[in-house]
């Protein structure tokens, strides 16, 4: 029980679609900083992305089908939890690299 919620198979499938979302925010964050190219271009895409998953399951959460509200719920914070250690992971070995 986490918060008065009780952890069901549903919420394990959404960190697992949490952990593969994150791991593609963190590769592209290590491109851009081994490349240095596009900087701007890279990050208006990870956000694009995010803002657009963020919808998707945005309303999920908000649906009165408790299947899809669990999967809304943990996808939605996950991905945006994913997107901000990504960046701030990126740019602490973004700074050791200098």
């Amino acid at each position: 029980m986490l918060g008065g919620f009780q952890l069901s198979i549903f919420h394990l499938v959404g960190l697992l679609l949490v952990v593969a979302v994150g791991s593609n925010y963190s590769l592209l964050f290590d491109r851009q900083a081994q490349s240095g190219a596009d900087r701007e271009r890279t990050i208006v895409s990870l956000l694009f992305a995010n803002v657009t998953t963020l919808i998707g399951f945005g309303l999920l959460a908000f649906s009165s089908v408790p299947l899809l509200r669990d999967i809304g719920l943990t996808v939605g914070i996950g991905a945006f939890l994913a997107l901000a250690f990504s960046a701030i992971l990126g740019r602490r070995e973004d700074n050791a690299r200098v």
